[in-house]
């Protein structure tokens, strides 16, 4: 299993205020992350490669190697 659609860039891009609502209903600003490797995953329980990535992507998360990685599941 891999992540085929996983983009990578050499220089990180500056992203502007984006701020999510979790499953509390806790606001998640994004900007609070600045200098952090950030994985934001658009995803659906319906979406069969959308299941199938997710365990990669916690194992991303677990990695020691990651250290500095937020993953965020929309």
């Amino acid at each position: 299993m891999h992540l085929k659609a996983l983009v990578c860039v050499e220089i990180p891009k500056p992203i502007s205020s984006v701020i999510f609502e979790d499953f509390l209903g806790n606001e998640v600003n994004l900007n609070d992350y600045k200098g952090k490797l950030i994985i934001v995953n658009f995803w659906a329980t319906w979406c069969a490669p959308c299941k199938e990535e997710m365990p990669l992507l916690d194992s991303l998360y677990q990695d020691n190697n990651f250290k500095n990685l937020k993953v965020f599941a929309v």
